[in-house]
């Protein structure tokens, strides 16, 4: 799940290079050389040799180069006063090299390439993404409350608040409001609302949130399955005059006993709000558990809505989306949250616009060394697309835009640009005091090809070397 009260971007990396390479062989045609006895003259055989081709180099299947040289042949001399006939010798030029291999998947580089549906950075089972990178079914009793289950406490006893089949036995969460129950809730468009009152509850204090005081405060616990993936909002509201006017709400996955691990936890909107939000993507089928309580002891209506900003699947990019492919599945460049997957690395030799990678919107992995080095990709822009965004990131094995980077060349500076397809006219550049690049080309045109150009710093930071993420975005 990812909650958040404001923007938090947290990302991961690594650094690959692939070449495949065709091999290379050179056959010499033979020679030969015949002679007489008997006689001074000598005739030698003629000589030819030819070069096996040279396989091509580059990510994917290289072919080897074939090549046979035809061997010489030469007739002997013949002596004068007789002799023997020498026969020239004859050779065959040798085969052509054997081509490189294909690019395979590796497993636990973060990357989902090949057939993996995960990679998650490493080959561990029993977290969701096994030692193959498949991703792993839903397990009950490891621990993991996954979509369908409503608890996981790693064991298959009865009595102890979590069933054999991972699911809640009475008690606390058990007796949650059920915000998915029709004739307790209303739901009007994307919003789902209760009107409850924590007057008279008997929990206090649940689960010590991390946030605001509700020591003496009575809670209520809510249920909400989640109907469809994507992104939701949570906050509490004044539903009546004589309500309670400051609340605080946290919330579980694991909500079974009061020391449950808490998702999340707000006390005040801000600005002079007291009441209680967050928003978060979730998965369909998981079950989140709100609890409400008044601040410093207090107690009495409130009013739980829950909106729904977007649907991660149906094609349209809402908010809280970087990306809808009109599916829910992982591994093809939007995952099933709709952001952006780590499918794509950098390929060298790409240091121009006549060879820059071709790419598609997401993140890709790649890295300026040598020194000077610089890096092109180029984009075509989808259907209805007009605004093109590059922004660097950085990588744990080298620093793309942090200042005071100790583990490279000092501080390390990056540069970004884009470019119009023909390669030269600048669209948009940014090399300026922000360490990590970000650059964006607006008005541009819907199935025309564009450019992006990588490099360090020219101004600030020239001669440095660093891994990167790269992150392209096409938007309306």
């Amino acid at each position: 799940m990812i909650l958040r009260n404001a923007l938090l971007v947290s990302t991961v990396f690594a650094s690959l290079a692939a070449v495949a390479c065709g091999g290379t062989d050179d056959g010499s045609g033979g020679s030969g050389a015949g002679s007489s006895s008997g006689g001074s003259t000598s005739s030698s055989g003629g000589s030819t040799s030819s070069s096996g081709g040279m396989g091509s180099t580059g990510g994917g299947m290289a072919q080897g180069g074939g090549g046979m040289g035809q061997g010489g042949t030469g007739q002997g001399g013949t002596a004068q006063g007789g002799g023997g006939m020498g026969q020239g010798g004859s050779g065959m030029g040798g085969g052509g090299g054997q081509g490189g291999g294909t690019t395979m998947a590796v497993c636990g580089d973060y990357l989902v390439t090949g057939g993996e549906t995960c990679d998650d950075g490493g080959t561990m089972a029993g977290d969701g993404c096994d030692a193959m990178c498949m991703i792993e079914p839903y397990v009950c009793q490891d621990g993991v409350v996954d979509p369908g289950e409503e608890c996981d406490d790693m064991n298959n006893m009865t009595g102890d608040g979590c069933d054999a089949s991972c699911m809640l036995e009475a008690g606390d969460c058990a007796s949650a409001v059920d915000m998915n129950d029709t004739t307790v809730v209303t739901i009007v468009g994307n919003v789902t609302s209760y009107d409850g009152d924590s007057t008279g509850s008997t929990l206090i204090d649940y689960g010590m949130p991390g946030c605001g005081d509700t020591v003496t405060s009575p809670t209520v616990l809510h249920a909400y399955t989640i109907p469809a993936t994507g992104a939701y909002n949570f906050k509490t509201v004044d539903p009546m005059m004589g309500a309670m006017d400051d609340t605080v709400m946290w919330a579980y996955f694991d909500c079974l006993t009061a020391n449950s691990n808490e998702l999340v936890c707000n006390d005040d909107i801000g600005g002079g709000v007291y009441y209680s939000q967050f928003e978060g993507t979730l998965e369909a089928g998981r079950t989140i558990y709100i609890a409400i309580a008044g601040y410093g002891g207090d107690a009495g209506p409130y009013r739980l809505e829950i909106t729904q900003l977007s649907v991660c699947g149906d094609g349209t990019v809402d908010d809280g989306e970087l990306c809808d492919d009109g599916n829910t599945m992982p591994g093809d460049g939007c995952n099933q949250f709709c952001d952006y997957e780590l499918n794509q690395i950098e390929a060298e030799m790409n240091g121009t616009s006549m060879t820059a990678n071709s790419m598609m919107q997401g993140y890709l992995l790649g890295s300026i060394n040598p020194t000077n080095d610089e890096d092109w990709f180029e984009i075509t822009m989808p259907a209805g697309m007009t605004t093109l965004t590059a922004a660097f990131f950085p990588s744990p094995t080298g620093n793309a835009c942090n200042q005071g980077d100790t583990t490279m060349l000092g501080d390390v500076d990056s540069e970004l640009e884009i470019l119009e397809s023909d390669g030269t006219t600048s669209v948009a550049t940014d090399d300026g005091s922000l360490y990590c690049a970000q650059v964006q080309g607006t008005a541009l045109t819907a199935g025309n090809t564009y450019y992006v150009r990588a490099a360090a710093s020219t101004q600030f930071c020239a001669g440095c070397i660093f891994d990167y993420q790269l992150l392209l975005t096409a938007t309306p």
